[in-house]
């Protein structure tokens, strides 16, 4: 289940998902495509309450993280 999205505010169509089983998930197509970018060493169960889409680059998130 999706738990916070965080639409990128240089590009319309791109949104960084964060879910409640520990995956980061980006759109570049507006949503058309999902594509995964969980970090290899994120932990399986992390919960994202919070993610920023970066203002200043656009393959750039920030994601606060719960386990």
């Amino acid at each position: 289940m999706v738990y916070t999205l965080a639409p990128s505010p240089l590009d319309i169509n791109l949104i960084w998902a964060g879910t409640d089983d520990g995956l980061i998930h980006v759109t570049r197509d507006g949503g058309k495509t999902w594509t995964n970018v969980t970090p290899p060493r994120l932990l399986r169960g992390a919960k994202f309450p919070i993610m920023d889409a970066s203002h200043f680059d656009k393959n750039v998130a920030y994601a606060a993280v719960n386990r």
